[in-house]
């Protein structure tokens, strides 16, 4: 079977749903994903459900199967489906990292400067900071309170940069966790962790120079009153003040 139909590619067939019609052969890989995540965001693919063969794909699609099997694989190291061996493949049951990776490693490759990265961070923090403050608990403030303790008997020491990342990483996930959601928790440590170490990196090095820790731990502290007393309108610029740091990094 060609792959290279163009003519009847997208006409209707209602006996099947709009995923599993046969497509246009343009980035014919591509397309098949398409359809694919288009069929589980339809619910005609559910998590756990096997999908169609590859034999079934090729002749709902008209595309052939080396396409689809380059498709399944894509798919698969996505996260998005799973095969079983002697089984066949189903869509993945939860979320995994993985899912993230492709978003991740496109925006790296997109040449984006350390301004572009750290103003993702700063609109990701200042929702993060938002909801956690409206979310938070008494357990989630002792939490808090516990962490920064911590963090500030680091920076009283002679800390390297690599106790410093650890101590604000530690938290920066303790305050994520105040909204008990375990995407925007993974989603926090792509952004937070590989996207922007450099950046991060960059900054802990700088104060380390100039003896400016305590200005980071007051921001910290900042951070902490406002989702403790939950004084939304001084969020703003208690997170303009900590990205204030980053700038020049």
């Amino acid at each position: 079977m060609t792959e290279n139909r163009t003519d009847s590619a997208d006409r209707p067939e209602p006996s099947k749903p709009a995923a599993f019609r046969p497509l246009r052969t343009k980035t014919v890989v591509d397309r098949i994903i398409c359809r694919l995540l288009t069929a589980v965001i339809n619910k005609d693919l559910v998590p756990g459900q096997r999908i169609p063969s590859e034999m079934e794909l090729c002749g709902s699609m008209h595309v052939g199967r080396n396409s689809v099997r380059e498709a399944i694989k894509v798919l698969v190291a996505m996260g998005m489906l799973t095969i079983r061996r002697s089984e066949g493949t189903f869509v993945s049951k939860g979320f995994s990292e993985r899912m993230l990776n492709p978003m991740v490693y496109g925006l790296l490759l997109e040449d984006s400067d350390s301004a572009t990265i750290v103003e993702l961070y700063r609109v990701f923090e200042a929702g993060l900071l938002h909801v956690a403050a409206e979310k938070r608990t008494e357990e989630d403030i002792a939490r808090l309170r516990e962490s920064l303790a911590r963090m500030e008997g680091v920076f009283a020491g002679s800390p390297d940069e690599a106790a410093v990342l650890e101590a604000v990483d530690d938290f920066q996930k303790t305050l994520s966790r105040a909204l008990r959601n375990p995407l925007v928790n993974k989603i926090n440590m792509m952004i937070s962790g590989r996207m922007t170490l450099p950046v991060r990196s960059a900054t802990v090095r700088r104060l380390l120079a100039r003896g400016g820790l305590g200005t980071l731990s007051a921001h910290c502290r900042e951070l902490l009153r406002v989702i403790a007393e939950r004084d939304f309108p001084a969020a703003p610029q208690a997170i303009a003040h900590l990205f204030s740091l980053y700038a020049g990094a």
